[in-house]
């Protein structure tokens, strides 16, 4: 059929970047596997901020308990964004109950933000290295030492963390868990190609000489949220070294969100477009939004010209082409996540910390991302700076708008 050809004028295009991403990552991942740290362990510095944190923070602190690294050698700086819960009690009531080194900080009246919080807590870190991670997070036990060993192998001053989503079981925390999967592989890649443009809060460590030589744009200071992407890039554009790290037990952990914080967080991921003045976040997300378009414009042709048969037809080739491809190159190729892990070596299921995923689950996962993608590519970058400007947005308790 005519149209076929349209749609495949769309999806190759799409099929050889992921090609060209699952080569790059897998030579580096290759390039990473024997790296380790040699000599003496520095002291570390581990920076967190929290803000009404009480009913998700416990996974956290589990984890810093079992950490593998000298107490010695590890300061924990936790700083309060005027917390509305327990949070700071919780924190307290652990930090007294064991030998970690935690400092617990308030922000002053008059100081509010994850920036604000961060930044005071960078003032009262003492060592040459910073570890960043957010208060829902689980990190590995061997996390930190990882992080040092592709740091010292890669010559790097920024290193980024993977960040999964744990599958805890539905349809929404799938379709999380794959676009997680994704960003993950698309970012390694790029910073594989030295064209970082994306990282996690959750886990990233960076020099604090290289932090203190470079000036942090108006965007840093007027967005809400974006510390770790805006720090990416005047990183990168300080011509400092950013490397990604691909050990396998380096790989942080976070819970799903509810669709309530899923909506909200989305919107807030748009308003950091919106406001980020460097191209390197701007034009790859103005080439996803221009891509998508594309697609609907397709799929609106097609349905004009062949009516419903045309678009079902359509819906097959895309998650016969696109479903497979993103979930084998994507996913399970590039970067294996609880989610995913063995999917495309078994073909039977899936474990994770809970109960397997049937096969069935996820291929139905998959073909709602496959179907909903460019929809939802629209809302993310073009519904989220519209609403943040016009509106604003709810995140933590606080109304965050451009007026």
């Amino acid at each position: 059929m005519g149209f076929t050809l349209y749609i495949w004028l769309g999806l190759v295009p799409y099929i050889v970047v992921l090609m060209l991403c699952a080569i790059r990552n897998r030579r580096e991942m290759k390039r990473q596997q024997n790296w380790i740290f040699s000599g003496s362990l520095p002291n570390v510095s581990l920076l967190i901020a929290f803000r009404n944190e009480a009913s998700r923070i416990q996974p956290l602190l589990d984890s810093l308990e079992a950490l593998e690294f000298p107490k010695d050698k590890l300061e924990i700086i936790m700083a309060d964004d005027h917390s509305e819960d327990n949070s700071a009690t919780l924190i307290r009531g652990f930090a007294a109950s064991n030998q970690l080194n935690i400092q617990v900080l308030r922000l002053p009246e008059g100081e509010t933000g994850k920036k604000a919080a961060i930044a005071m807590a960078r003032r009262k870190a003492t060592a040459e290295y910073l570890f960043f991670t957010d208060a829902d997070a689980k990190l590995p036990a061997a996390w930190l030492t990882q992080m040092l060993a592709c740091r010292e192998n890669s010559g790097a001053s920024m290193v980024c963390s993977e960040v999964e989503i744990v599958y805890r079981g539905g349809l929404l925390n799938a379709f999380e868990a794959l676009e997680q999967a994704a960003l993950v592989a698309f970012s390694a890649a790029a910073v594989a190609q030295g064209k970082a443009f994306l990282c996690n809060g959750a886990g990233y460590l960076v020099k604090k000489q290289a932090l203190e030589n470079i000036s942090l744009s108006d965007a840093w200071h007027r967005s809400p949220g974006g510390d770790d992407v805006m720090l990416l890039h005047a990183m990168q554009e300080a011509g400092e070294k950013i490397a990604y790290c691909r050990l396998k037990a380096s790989r942080v952990q976070l819970e799903p969100a509810g669709l309530s914080e899923f909506f909200w967080q989305r919107i807030r991921w748009g308003s950091k477009v919106f406001l980020q003045n460097a191209s390197g976040n701007f034009f790859p997300a103005l080439l996803v939004w221009l891509f998508h378009l594309l697609c609907l414009w397709i799929f609106a042709g097609i349905f004009i010209e062949t009516g419903l048969f045309g678009i079902l037809y359509c819906i097959l080739v895309s998650f016969l082409t696109r479903g497979i491809w993103e979930s084998a190159l994507v996913i399970d190729f590039i970067s294996p996540t609880i989610l995913t892990s063995g999917f495309m070596k078994k073909g039977n299921s899936i474990s994770h910390e809970n109960e397997p995923v049937k096969k069935p689950e996820l291929m139905i996962s998959v073909g709602i991302f496959t179907l909903f993608a460019p929809v939802y590519s629209l809302y993310v970058v073009l519904a989220g700076p519209l609403l943040f400007f016009f509106r604003g947005f709810t995140w933590k308790g606080r109304t965050y708008s451009s007026r």
